[in-house]
């Protein structure tokens, strides 16, 4: 609660000696002066799986740093082994952020974190998981904080808002963010925003097809969408005049029989 009010010290002591015997005075005293939380976590537990706050914060279930630490050295590690799905995964991972967001730690950790989890759910093209983790990042990078790999999720996380077609969101990362346009996957990224915000879909597709694994996955739940406007556009006769196949080599890279699939499936 924001203190509105200006109290001489005299007077707080008056009411520190009074709040003892008067419940009012306690109520307001606490109210202006609320006591710091001094509970500290101490859960030792490497594995917890994510659970919804829905009440007082409890400190016997919450990691300190040092713990949460270990926790992703060792997820990291069994998830890329193939010990671990990505489910179990991500689930340990939402846990590991819900424990740095209650302590309010914002360091490396917390980047490499984000930038961990982010990863994974763009490999396994999940947009739910990648939409909360580039929210974050975003704030993240903003601060002071040392970020190795910040080119390479700002290229992801420029490609993903380009691909939603989200002109707002775009321009404030541009207006807000350290971008290295020098950067290869920086230079890909603004690429794409081009050939999209134009309708020059025969580079975006080249950009698909010839792009580097995370590139395409990160596409890949955006291309029934795009092969649909590009069909629209090509029905519309603002690309020129083409066939099927014309259709299949420009955005199935040749494929007819996936092409004619899609477009008896899907429109």
């Amino acid at each position: 609660m924001t203190n509105q009010y200006k109290i001489s010290k005299y007077q707080l002591q008056r009411i520190r000696k009074q709040a003892q015997e008067d419940a009012e005075l306690c109520d307001l005293y606490n109210a202006l002066y609320p006591k710091k939380d001094t509970q500290e976590p101490s859960n030792q537990s490497l594995h917890k799986s994510y659970l919804r706050l829905t009440q007082q914060i409890d400190y016997e279930k919450i990691r300190p740093l040092n713990i949460l630490q270990e926790a992703l050295k060792l997820f990291k590690k069994q998830y890329k082994s193939g010990e671990i799905d990505y489910q179990y995964f991500n689930d340990q991972l939402r846990s590991i952020r819900q424990d740095i967001n209650v302590q309010n730690i914002e360091n490396e950790f917390t980047i490499k974190t984000y930038e961990a989890n982010a990863l994974a759910s763009i490999e396994n093209l999940d947009l739910y998981t990648f939409e909360q983790c580039q929210m974050k990042l975003l704030e993240l990078y903003l601060m002071p904080i040392k970020a190795k790999r910040k080119s390479e999720f700002l290229c992801y996380i420029i490609l993903y808002h380009a691909l939603k077609d989200n002109k707002d969101q775009l321009i404030n990362i541009f207006n807000t963010q350290s971008i290295d346009a020098e950067n290869d996957l920086i230079y890909f990224a603004l690429n794409m925003c081009s050939y999209l915000s134009t309708k020059n879909y025969y580079k975006v597709f080249r950009c698909f097809y010839y792009a580097s694994n995370k590139m395409s996955k990160m596409i890949q739940p955006f291309l029934p969408q795009i092969r649909k406007r590009f069909i629209k556009e090509q029905k519309k006769g603002l690309i020129g005049e083409g066939s099927t196949q014309y259709l299949a080599d420009i955005a199935w890279d040749g494929d007819l029989k996936a092409c004619m699939q899609f477009i008896s499936e899907e429109l």
